[in-house]
């Protein structure tokens, strides 16, 4: 059976800052309250650059796992080299 991976606060939190900050510069620029709309930018911002961490820390991941399997081939080619 497939697991189901698990989403952490920390995964949820990049898509959320982006929400917000839509939500808080849209408002801001309706009422005209520029510290608001700007606040709202930086919320976009933080999220983009969380959003961007977890991308890249998923690819390190995969990667390491790719590495991990081709040794592991490896040693079974060994072993079956020597046993032979």
């Amino acid at each position: 059976m497939p697991s189901i991976p698990s989403v952490s606060p920390g995964n949820v939190r990049g898509l959320s800052d982006k929400v917000i900050g839509v939500f808080e510069e849209l408002f801001g620029t309706v009422v005209g309250n520029e510290k608001l709309t700007k606040r709202g930018q930086l919320h976009q911002e933080a999220g983009t650059k969380r959003l961007e961490a977890l991308q890249h820390q998923a690819t390190a991941t995969k990667e390491s796992l790719k590495a991990t399997t081709a040794e592991q081939g490896q040693r079974t080619a060994q072993k079956s080299k020597e046993s032979a």
